[in-house]
């Protein structure tokens, strides 16, 4: 009986053994060493590395977009000031070129207004013109006088005493004696001309072919010589009747003086009235004169002015299309600035998340790095080595 008591127990003991050989063999498996534990939060703190790695990269080229966004809003901040300050420069330019077109505008109507009235006293120097030739015509028809001396000359000779005035009479005279021979040579010289073309015309009628030719080349030598000596003597010859009307003025006054005048003339009656409508229509001469000279300078001014003023205009034309590009490009490169600070708002609230999920890993990680840095290693694989050597002892041999 014992003996089988004893038989029971080991055979009792041995399938508890194997019971818990298996139990420690299962232990083994499901249950990670200390050791295991630490190599696997290793391998997840590496893992969690590269992907931060990664995320750092995305991080930095963000940044760097970031920077470039700011870089280039500044370069647009730039670009619409310079533009702003081209429009400003161009409103006040195109303000002045208004106010300097409305001045000039006034300039022309004054000129105008000038100008009429040169007409108007233009108008009003023919009828002298016209009156002075009538009164003339009437005075030569009386045989008087048609060359009036101005008041000033008048004057000078009525201040005159008797031998002083007979003296510069002799004097002018003796000028003009002067000047009617000079006159006179050279008519007699320009009817030799005359007549030496008529004899040279006669030959050439009479003259065979060949001597025709030579004759012909010294008759349009000797018509040259007629037109320039004839062209030359006009304005001599205006002259010295200009000159023997003064002249006969100042005999005329002379002998009014000393009482020899004769008061029945009806030419000498109108005398005063022909000297009076000449100053008249020499002192409208030169008004007419000075007030051509006035709108001859006021029209070149007006001219330049308008020429300036058109240039002017050019150059504001182009001005205001370089202005009007720059604020294109401005806007154009505002909304350019506008997408990439969006395409930077976007990668940040897609990176932001995950950076803070990265971020809570680490900390849990690093919570659960301690209790297991805590932890004697190769414990846990000796206590359940040594418990399978007890039960092995138990196993039955």
């Amino acid at each position: 009986r014992h003996n089988n008591l004893a038989g029971q127990s080991a055979a009792l003991d041995a399938e508890r053994a194997a019971a818990l050989r298996d139990l420690v063999r299962r232990v083994q498996e499901c249950s990670p060493s200390a050791d295991s534990l630490k190599q696997g939060m290793g391998a997840l703190f590496a893992t969690l590395e590269q992907r931060q790695e990664t995320l750092t990269e995305f991080w930095q080229n963000l940044e760097r977009l970031r920077g470039e966004t700011q870089h280039k809003e500044q370069e647009v901040a730039n670009l619409g000031a310079t533009a702003q300050s081209k429009r400003a420069a161009w409103q006040q330019a195109n303000q002045s070129w208004g106010e300097a077109r409305i001045q000039l505008q006034g300039q022309q109507l004054l000129l105008q207004v000038q100008e009429n009235n040169t007409a108007t006293l233009r108008q009003q120097l023919q009828a002298y013109e016209v009156l002075l030739a009538q009164l003339g015509q009437v005075v030569e028809t009386l045989g008087g006088n048609t060359v009036a001396l101005d008041a000033e000359e008048a004057a000078r000779l009525e201040a005159m005493s008797l031998p002083e005035l007979t003296a510069a009479i002799a004097a002018y005279e003796s000028e003009y004696e002067k000047s009617l021979n000079w006159l006179n040579a050279q008519e007699d010289e320009l009817a030799a001309l005359e007549g030496e073309l008529a004899d040279l015309q006669s030959q050439i009628e009479r003259a065979n072919e060949f001597e025709r030719i030579e004759l012909e080349s010294s008759r349009e030598f000797t018509e040259e010589q007629y037109k320039l000596l004839e062209i030359s003597l006009l304005p001599q010859r205006d002259t010295l009747r200009q000159r023997e009307g003064v002249l006969m003025a100042q005999r005329d006054i002379l002998a009014r003086r000393q009482g020899a005048g004769d008061t029945g003339n009806p030419a000498q009656l109108l005398t005063p009235a022909l000297s009076q409508v000449e100053s008249q229509k020499n002192q409208l001469t030169k008004e007419v004169q000075k007030l051509d000279s006035q709108i001859a300078v006021v029209r070149n001014l007006i001219q330049e002015q308008s020429a300036s003023l058109d240039r002017q205009q050019q150059e504001l034309t182009q001005q205001k299309e370089e202005w009007e590009a720059l604020e294109a490009q401005w806007e154009e490169r505002k909304r350019l600035v506008a997408l990439a600070w969006g395409s930077v708002q976007a990668q940040e609230q897609m990176l932001r998340p995950v950076q803070d999920a990265m971020d809570e890993i680490r900390r849990q990680l690093e919570g659960l790095q301690h209790p297991l840095a805590s932890l004697p290693e190769g414990v846990q694989g000796e206590v359940l080595a040594e418990l399978s050597r007890e039960i092995e002892a138990l196993m039955p041999s």
